[in-house]
């Protein structure tokens, strides 16, 4: 899962409009349908894994940091505080996107 997820944000596009509607969560529409999607996405991968609650939440947590470092192109820092967030972290496609 966490390999599809990597795939999922490479798109730029589809990265920074996750980045904007959390941004503009502030509007009750954006912030209802944000919820709605965090809620099928957690269910989902709670299905999927047939992992506890604390192992979803440490899969969801590990999937945010992965957009943080995608969004900031944290890689491409050679600094002790992105290399903190980075190390261990893959979050470069499988494939490459066209």
């Amino acid at each position: 899962m966490g390999d599809s997820y990597a795939d999922l944000i490479a798109d730029r596009d589809l990265l920074m409009l996750q980045v904007h509607a959390q941004s503009a969560s502030e509007v009750p529409e954006i912030r209802e349908a944000m919820r709605g999607g965090y809620a099928r996405i957690v269910t989902l991968a709670h299905e999927l894994s047939g992992g506890t609650r604390d192992q979803v939440q440490y899969f969801m947590a590990m999937g945010l940091l992965c957009h943080l470092i995608t969004a900031l192109d944290l890689d491409s820092l050679d600094t002790p505080w992105a290399r903190t967030l980075t190390t261990g972290m893959r979050h470069v496609p499988s494939t490459p996107r066209r």
